[in-house]
Formats: C-alpha cells, structure tokens, sequence
C-alpha cells in the first residue's frame, strides 16, 4: 500500500507541476470508474450463474458412489457456502475490473471519438471507426466472452457438486435444468463467436501479413466472404445450442459444434490459402495492384501529401 501510495502521490505532485491536474483526475477517475462498473458486472454474470445452479438442483439426487462421496463435500461446505458464492464473484469481478481499468485510454477515445472526415475504400466507413471504436468494441465482446466462460466454468462445478452432473448415473448425466443452463451458456458464447467473426471482417483492413498492409486480394475474395458465412453461421449454431437445451440428448449441440469447427477450418483457413497459392501468387502484381495504390492513396493522406500536383517534365 505505502509504494502504491508513494507513486500515485508522486503522480500527482508531478501533474500539479505542469499545471495539468484535469489530466491526472480524468485518468484516475476513468480508471475507477471502468474498476467499479466492469468488477461488478463480471461479478453479477458469474455470481448469478452460481446462484441458478444451485437453486435448480435436484432435490432427491438419485444414491450412487459418487454421490456419495460428494455428499461430504456438500456437508464440508454448507457452512461456508454462502462466503463462496460471494467470494468467488468477487474474486473474480476484481481481477476483471483491474483488467477493465488497464483499458481507460480505449474508453476515453471512444467516448470522445470525432470523425476524420475520410472513409475507407472498402467498407465505406469513417477512418475514426477503426482508431477509436474498433479498439472499443474488441475490449467489450473480450470481456463479454470471459464473463460467459467464467460464469459457464462456475455453474458445471457447482451442477457437478450438487447432482446436475452426474458422471456415473444410473439414467440420465445432466438433469433438466443443468441441461438448460450449460446449453443457453454455450449457445450465448457460440454467438458472441458470431460477433467476434462479424468485428474480423474490418480488421482486415488492419492487416500487415500479406503484399502490403491493409486489405489485399485474398481479403476481398475468401476472407471477407468467408467471415461473413461464419458469423451467419455461428447464429445458427447458437440456436442449434438453444434448441438442444430444451430436448433430450445433445445430438442438435454436437451438430452445431461441428458445423463450427469445420467451417472455420475450410472457410477460414483452408480456402483462403487455396486462393492465395492458386489464384494470387501466379500473377500476384496484377491481382494486387488495386490494393497497393489503396496503400500508396492512405499513405499520401497520412503525410498531407494526397493534393500533391506532380506535374513532368523533360530532364536534360
């Protein structure tokens, strides 16, 4: 405490110099404020997870061994239960807004985003949209994507412990509302999934890994489709996972997974490969050549240097 205080003192002695207190507030205010809100929020998601998992146990769990033996653990922790379900959102709102906290300069741009003026070429949108609200976006689907994970890890332990789960059953492994409740988490995640391919689609845009930075050939012609399939795809297996919540079996999720799994390898790893080697390569300039003078057209604007007349002239 007295080193973290040492530096935040110095901090402040340093920005009363400068004269630039407002800065130093608005820094330490934002920080507190995304610490609070996004530590709370993750704690509510996980916390409210927890809660319905044990709210909807069995009441009459069918007797086996490994019941059993969980029952003495059920016994060890019914005095500290309640402690655990706050102790653990909270343990894990505090890690999520110290992370949250980390992201005040994304926040504070986004939430004072101007346009340039200026849109790509290929989504036709604003060049501050990838400056201040892409970043911002990416860090709120992030965080959402966590919560979900966090909140699905703690509801199967505590369904496992209190006979939702049941490893060794004598009918079925999952009772109804485990059942239900893993599956609405997994298919909430499966189109966050969707979100996630949606957002790729611009950061192409953004790309240094091919010709030239920015969108290339193979980004027009196989990734940018391709994205597109996935996030149309991920919404249908987010409703294959909402279905197999509700019916017996998991035949409608297992469907789902796969249907993901595979088209995320052919559509998004495979066949833009194909079109890359095969298509691009062979005649790579001329495929390229639009998307260089993209390249050249931005890097002129960065520099103030696109209303440049170039006029020639015959050198002796």
């Amino acid at each position: 405490a007295f080193v973290i205080l040492t530096g935040f003192w110095t901090d402040l002695l340093w920005y009363q110099s400068v004269d630039a207190q407002s800065v130093f507030s608005t820094t330490l205010m934002t920080r507190v404020g995304l610490l609070i809100v996004f530590g709370m929020l993750m704690g509510a998601i996980v916390g409210l997870n927890m809660w319905l998992a044990y709210r909807f146990r069995p009441v009459f769990p069918t007797m086996s061994p490994e019941q059993a033996s969980l029952e003495r653990y059920r016994q060890a922790l019914a005095p500290v239960r309640r402690f655990l379900f706050i102790a653990v959102p909270g343990f894990l709102g505090l890690l999520a807004g110290v992370s949250a906290s980390a992201e005040w300069q994304t926040w504070l741009e986004w939430r004072n985003a101007t346009d340039f003026g200026q849109t790509d070429p290929q989504f036709g949108l604003d060049i501050s949209f990838y400056v201040f609200t892409l970043p911002f976006l990416r860090f709120v689907l992030g965080f959402l994507t966590a919560a979900v994970v966090l909140a699905f890890l703690a509801s199967l332990v505590v369904h496992y412990l209190y006979s939702g789960i049941r490893l060794q059953p004598a009918d079925d492994r999952f009772s109804r509302a485990a059942q239900v409740h893993l599956g609405i988490l997994a298919g909430v995640f499966v189109l966050l999934r969707g979100v996630g391919y949606w957002l790729d689609r611009y950061e192409l845009s953004l790309s240094t890994d091919d010709f030239v930075p920015g969108i290339t050939y193979k980004d027009v012609n196989a990734l940018l489709p391709g994205l597109t399939i996935l996030a149309i795809i991920s919404v249908v297996c987010a409703l294959l996972f909402f279905a197999s919540a509700f019916r017996d079996g998991f035949t409608l999720a297992i469907t789902g997974f796969v249907l993901l799994l595979g088209s995320s390898i052919i559509i998004g790893s495979i066949y833009p490969a194909f079109v890359q080697n095969f298509q691009v390569k062979p005649t790579e300039l001329d495929r390229e050549r639009p998307y260089i003078q993209r390249n050249i057209d931005a890097t002129r604007a960065a520099h103030g240097l696109d209303n440049v007349v170039v006029t020639p002239y015959a050198a002796t």
